[in-house]
Formats: C-alpha cells, structure tokens, sequence
C-alpha cells in the first residue's frame, strides 16, 4: 500500500509544482507581455486612462503631457501639445489603440502607481513614490523643426546625431499624423484612416528598412549641418 500512496503523492506534489512554476511564469516573467498585448483591451484601456508623466525635449518643450479625461472623472487622456512633430518619437497611449514608440518602451516608468493593485499597495508599503515621473529627451525642439522643415512633407526621414556622445538630436519621418487625433470619439475612424492610408504615415522611416543606411560620414555631416542651421 505504501508503494501506491506515495507514488500518487509525489504525482499530486509534482502537479502543484506545475501549477505554481506556471503561475509564476505567467505572473512574474511574461506578466508584462500580457499587460502590453494590444489584445488584451480591458488592461490596455487601464493603462491607458491613469495619469502618466510629462515627456519633454532637452531643451524643455512640453511634447507629452495628461489632463483629466472629461468623459471619465477618475481617468486621464494624453495630449501631444506639438502634433506631428514628435508623433514618430513618442508615439501615443490610448485606449483604442494602445501604445506605441515612447510612450510604450517607458510605460511602466511613465505611468502612476497611485491605485489600489497588488503592485500599488506594495510599492506604498516599501516607500516608493506612486507619483508618475517624467522623461527628457535628448531632442533638440529647434533641430526637429529645421529637420521637418528640410523635408518640406516630402515622404523621407532625417535622424540628426551628437558625434560625440551618439544622442540623437533630431529624428523625424515623412509623412507623419497628428497623436492627438487617436484619442476621443473620432479616433477609430481617424486610425483606420490611417492605417489604410498608401503614403503610410504610421511606418517609422527613420527605424524601417524602407531606406538603406547612408555612410556614416553622411549621418555626421547632416547632424552637424542641422546643429548649424545650414538645412
């Protein structure tokens, strides 16, 4: 009798065992990839609707900022005060459509932790500060307009860099879209628009493989023309 008992012990042992490795698999490992799927659109809609730090450039534009939602009073909707001019840089974060560039890679870091989950409670009993914090660019504000307007809405990118350091001061693709658009009402008609629209404006050109890359005497002579003014 002992035989059997304790081989269907160790068989019961050896499931919980499974259970929990996968538990802890899915919780801890992969959690994030369950958190960011664009599938999953009831966490996608929270994440996207709690109040998130301001992203500005280096030299202080405001490019990414939230504000109260005024159709959901315990929510928040992001603004892109400059339109298209950082759409490929930051990205966006919506409901709708998730998030993208930016606003995606430092989600976590962006977003405030003020809230009741597992993980807000936590970070509140060790002494973190739930507030949501901020990112600066290493963007120039005046660099990226004399790149948007070096393209002149021709369909192309310019991505201008410090030699030095590899910062990157200005990156721009053409055509771009306004972010703010994605957010409200309109926003799935204006994001179907395009997406189904031929120039495709959503594509990141300065990242793509729709270009080959230049020499890297090229890239340094353009990031030094920008940083003159000679565009």
């Amino acid at each position: 009798m002992n035989g059997p008992i304790r081989r269907l012990a160790s068989l019961i042992f050896l499931t919980f065992a499974v259970m929990i490795g996968g538990l802890i698999w899915h919780q801890v490992v992969i959690g994030a990839d369950y958190r960011n799927d664009t599938r999953n659109a009831r966490l996608i809609t929270f994440w996207a609707t709690r109040e998130r730090g301001t992203i500005i450039t280096h030299d202080g534009t405001v490019v990414a900022e939230s504000f109260p939602d005024p159709d959901n009073r315990h929510g928040f909707r992001r603004r892109y005060p400059e339109g298209a001019a950082y759409a490929h840089v930051v990205g966006y974060a919506t409901a709708l459509f998730g998030s993208s560039a930016i606003e995606s890679q430092f989600s976590s870091e962006l977003v405030s932790n003020r809230d009741i989950t597992i993980s807000g409670v936590i970070d509140a009993l060790l002494g973190e500060d739930p507030r949501s914090k901020g990112l600066r660019l290493t963007i120039e504000h005046d660099l990226q307009i004399a790149a948007i307007e070096a393209l002149a809405g021709r369909v192309g990118a310019i991505v201008a860099l410090d030699p030095r350091t590899g910062e990157i001061l200005a990156l721009v693709s053409s055509p771009s879209f306004d972010p703010n658009t994605l957010v409200g009402h309109t926003a799935g008609i204006v994001g179907q628009a395009l997406a189904n629209d031929p120039a495709q404006p959503l594509l990141n050109r300065t990242i793509s493989w729709t270009y080959p890359p230049g020499s890297i005497f090229k890239v340094l002579t353009a990031a030094v023309a920008l940083e003159s003014g000679e565009v």
